[in-house]
């Protein structure tokens, strides 16, 4: 989650807060990305993806580590 902080965010115009979903493979790649739950922005949506494909490649995780994730991304 700190690769997502630090990583820029688009400018967007549209208010609204989305629940994005992504896991990371074994190797640190992007395995899958979507949007659990909209904002009912379309902007704002793909502003939250973007950020997650913008951030990635991840470093690998280690064996047993957690490669599931979600978080909250919030237009202005």
């Amino acid at each position: 989650m700190q690769r997502l902080a630090r990583t820029r965010r688009d400018r967007i115009r549209q208010s609204g807060t989305t629940v994005i979903v992504f896991s990371v493979a074994s190797n640190g790649v992007l395995n899958s990305l979507g949007v659990a739950q909209s904002s009912g922005v379309a902007e704002v949506d793909q502003a939250g993806l973007a950020l997650v494909q913008r951030a990635a490649p991840f470093p690998p995780p280690p064996p047993g580590a957690q490669v599931s994730f979600s978080f909250q991304f919030t237009g202005n």
